[in-house]
This record gives structure tokens, C-alpha cells and sequence, in this order.
């Protein structure tokens, strides 16, 4: 039943990605469940790589891997990467903006692992649930999970979970004002990470930090950090990690006044999201060229890239309505699922009695 299921949202899921405006054809790369050959746990963990890979540009995407895997998991009765896939859905829908089923499935990964004694899958919920507390703004909560993920990780040995936690505290920090304070979980963080040599866990620190120098008001400091990060970014090709540093630079340009600078950056950064397709990404772009034309007095561009801004904003209101509807949709199959599953469970029960009373 698992199987039928994950094939329904595929199905469904994969037509609503063409709603994106270039979005890549994905969906071609969606496995076909009834022809995936030899199930073994390391196919498993390829799709979960790639459920990973594409859990910001493509949450939709990354829900559709995520439920594959889990159904592939289940057949060879792998509770760890049931779990791991199940936390991978709960990060899916948190970048959906699905915040209740997020937390849905970041408890049942807790719960699932706590009974199985999956350790290192209990620390990276927990780091889940606290990072959803952090997008919500509650962190007060995201610290207490974030301490319980640290205590975990020191228990496990598990740097790679004590580095990812360090750095939502860091985050959580950085957003309450307390900019020391997260500059000291993020070098923490970026000194695992160097002895990990986990090059892009250290790009993402780094901007981290520079985000904090930003708030502080140094922006030479902060500049001087991006620009040192562009070329370990580029001999990496994060594209992502690319533009976040390109359209960081292009703010930082436009609160200095350096116009042609920022409009230099800010192009780039427009460059790679729309060769993504990262929406989000290219919208930022927009604002900050906007921002730009405008404070050297070329309102005709202004203008112009505001109406481009405008069109691509009302684009991601349809798009986050139309999954607002898919999420209901996925619920409301969830829910038939659960009730023929219980039903099933009563048919069993009911021959069993029967079967019992016989004798």
C-alpha cells in the first residue's frame, strides 16, 4: 500500500513541478518502483543523496525521493533509512512551508528511532525540530532541542551532528541580536568542519559568519569574507552557495553606495538563479537591482525590473497556493491509507478470532 501511495504522489507531485517556470525534468529521474531491479540499502541511500541534494531549490521534489526511499526501505525492513527518509520528508514539507506535517514527520522519526535504537537518526531529528522552531521564530524551543541534538552528538561521537547543531545555534544567536555570541558557535563549527575537511559544510559556515559581520554594521569585514569565499565556491561549483555570496555582496555594495559594484554582483547573482531556476533567489536578485538602478536615478530599469520582480512574485504566491493544495491533497490520502490500514488490521484480528474459536 506504501508503494501504491508513493506512486500516487509521484504522480501527482511531478505534474505540479511544471508549474515552476523552467523547472529541470526531474521527474524523469524519479525512479519507477515496479522496475527498480536489485533493492539494496545502497540504491536507498543514492536516492536519499539526491532527495538531500535537492531540498532547497526542489522541495517537491525532495518529498517525492523521500517517500520513494521510505517504500524501498520498508521492503528490505532497513529501519534506519525508514527514519532517515522520513526525517528527509519532514525537512521537504518544513521547505514547502508546511510546518504541521514537518513536525508530524520530525516526531515520528524521534519516536521511530528512540524505539529502534537508531542513535544517530534521533540526533538529526531532534536538530530538525529545533530548526523548524527556528523558522517560526520560537527559540526558546530551538535551543532545547539544539542542547538535547549537542548532548547527543558528544554521546555518539558524531561530529558531523555536533557541527550542525553548533551552527543553528549560531543561527538562533545571530537572529536574537546576539552577534559574539553566534560568531562563537559558527567558529566552532567551522573548526569541525575543517578537521572534517567538509569543504561545503565550511562554505556555508563561512557565510554564516559573514551574515553576522553584516548585521554588525562591518561591512568591509563582511565583503572581504565573501570575496575570499568566491573562488573555494567556484572550484566546488556550489551554484547555490554562489549566488547567495554574489547577491550578499550586491546588498552590501548598495548600503555602501557602490552602484556599478553592486550592479556587477547583483547581475551575477541573477545569473546562476535563473540558470537554476531558484525562484526565491532570482527575486532577490530583482530587488536589489531595483534598489540599485534607482539610487544611480535609472528609473526606466528600475521599472522595468520591477514589473519582472512583480510577475515572478505573483508566480510564487500561485505556485505556494497550488501546494498549499497539494499538501491538503497528501493529507487527505494519508488519511484514507491510515483508516484501510486500520481496517485491514480489524479484518486480521477478526480472523484471528475466528480461527481461534475453531479450534
Amino acid at each position: 500500500m506504501l508503494r501504491f501511495f508513493s506512486a500516487v504522489i509521484l504522480c501527482f507531485l511531478s505534474g505540479l513541478s511544471l508549474i515552476h517556470f523552467t523547472y529541470p525534468a526531474y521527474g524523469q529521474k524519479i525512479p519507477n518502483l515496479d522496475n527498480v531491479g536489485s533493492i539494496n540499502a545502497e540504491r536507498i541511500e543514492l536516492l536519499l543523496d539526491q532527495a538531500w541534494e535537492l531540498r532547497d531549490s526542489y522541495p517537491d521534489s525532495t518529498f517525492i525521493y523521500a517517500m520513494s526511499a521510505e517504500s524501498l526501505a520498508e521492503d528490505i525492513q532497513n529501519q534506519a533509512l525508514i527514519i532517515k527518509a522520513i526525517n528527509y520528508q519532514g525537512v521537504a514539507l518544513r521547505n514547502l512551508g508546511n510546518y504541521a506535517m514537518a513536525l508530524e514527520k520530525y516526531l515520528l522519526a524521534l519516536d521511530l528511532s528512540e524505539t529502534h535504537g537508531i542513535e544517530d537518526q534521533k540526533g538529526y531529528a531532534l536538530i530538525n525540530i529545533a530548526n523548524l522552531n527556528l523558522f517560526q521564530k520560537d527559540y526558546e524551543e530551538a535551543v532545547k532541542y539544539l542542547d538535547l541534538a549537542l548532548t547527543q552528538a558528544e554521546a555518539l561521537g558524531n561530529q558531523n551532528m555536533m557541527a550542525y547543531s553548533l551552527v543553528n545555534k549560531g543561527r538562533v544567536s545571530r537572529e536574537q541580536g546576539k552577534y559574539e555570541e553566534a560568531l562563537s558557535y559558527f567558529k566552532s563549527a567551522e573548526s569541525i568542519r575543517q578537521e572534517l575537511e567538509d569543504e561545503y559544510g565550511l562554505i556555508s559556515t563561512r557565510i554564516d559568519i559573514a551574515k553576522v559581520f553584516i548585521h554588525q554594521n562591518e561591512n568591509e569585514r563582511a565583503l572581504q569574507s565573501l570575496e575570499d569565499l568566491v573562488m573555494d565556491i567556484i572550484r566546488i561549483n556550489d551554484q547555490r552557495a554562489l549566488t547567495t555570496c554574489y547577491h550578499l555582496m550586491a546588498q552590501i555594495h548598495l548600503k555602501l553606495g557602490n552602484v556599478q559594484d553592486g550592479l556587477a554582483n547583483a547581475r551575477k547573482a541573477l545569473s546562476i538563479a535563473n540558470d537554476l531556476s531558484l525562484a526565491n533567489e532570482e527575486l532577490e536578485a530583482l530587488s536589489t537591482l531595483v534598489d540599485l538602478h534607482a539610487l544611480e536615478g535609472n528609473y526606466e530599469e528600475a521599472f522595468r525590473l520591477s514589473f519582472r520582480r512583480d510577475s515572478i512574485n505573483a508566480l510564487l504566491f500561485n505556485l505556494e497556493k497550488t501546494r498549499e493544495i497539494a499538501n491538503l491533497k497528501v493529507q487527505a490520502e494519508m488519511g484514507k491509507i491510515e483508516t484501510e490500514n486500520q481496517i485491514l488490521r480489524l479484518e486480521r484480528e477478526r480472523q484471528q478470532a475466528i480461527n481461534i474459536s475453531l479450534g
